[in-house]
């Protein structure tokens, strides 16, 4: 039986069907962060798993939601900025980077559009 104060809540993403469900993953498998960044989300891209931030997580989801349709700085940061969250145009930037860091063979998953910004190919 599980405990569900010793679970965190992740989502995962299947790259090949690019569909949500939620999943729990304990804390003993949880990937750790950098010290201050708060909550990391575990993502299923093909059967690997990676681990994003709140804000990378939002970013992925959003553009993934919107695939081939290319997104702003400022349209992005306005979608997944939060009181507790705050995401500047030139924070999106860094975000995004550091995104597709963590992607890896999947980096060009999320393309740059040359004065616009970014968006998701499926």
């Amino acid at each position: 039986m599980r405990d569900d104060q010793t679970l965190v809540p992740g989502i995962v993403i299947s790259a090949e069907t690019l569909g949500y469900s939620r999943e729990f993953v304990p804390q003993s498998q949880r990937h750790r962060t950098k010290p201050g960044r708060g909550l990391s989300l575990r993502q299923l891209i093909g059967r690997a798993p990676i681990y994003l931030n709140l804000v990378e997580s939002r970013i992925l989801r959003f553009l993934a939601s919107r695939p081939y349709r290319p997104l702003t700085r400022q349209r992005i940061a306005d979608a997944v900025s939060t009181e507790s969250h705050p995401v500047t145009e030139e924070s999106v930037d860094r975000h995004v980077r550091s995104l597709r860091h963590q992607l890896g063979f999947f980096h060009d998953y999320v393309q740059t559009v040359r004065y616009i910004g970014y968006r998701f190919k499926a």
